[in-house]
């Protein structure tokens, strides 16, 4: 889904808002990737369908730095969004 977007980027304070578009109902995985490839599972957020924005706590051991966060939706399409975390 190309309408989801991750603010404020840079990312403070270990948390990111993930913006879903409406219509974008189900259970969405994430996935946050460190620059060396390590991958580590964020919680799963669920979406009811109109328009949400969800606040997704990062772990608070994430280092600072760049990383890309894998969005997997309901139909198995994956939106990657590259993030900053300061």
């Amino acid at each position: 889904i190309k309408s989801i977007s991750i603010y404020p980027n840079p990312v403070v304070n270990k948390v990111m808002n993930v913006a879903f578009p409406s219509g974008a109902a189900g259970k969405y995985q994430l996935v946050i990737y460190s620059s060396n490839g390590t991958a580590q599972p964020l919680p799963s957020v669920m979406i009811s369908g109109g328009q949400s924005v969800i606040p997704v706590f990062l772990p608070k051991t994430i280092a600072t730095g760049i990383y890309r966060v894998k969005i997997i939706d309901p139909n198995n399409n994956i939106t990657i969004k590259t993030i900053n975390v300061l």
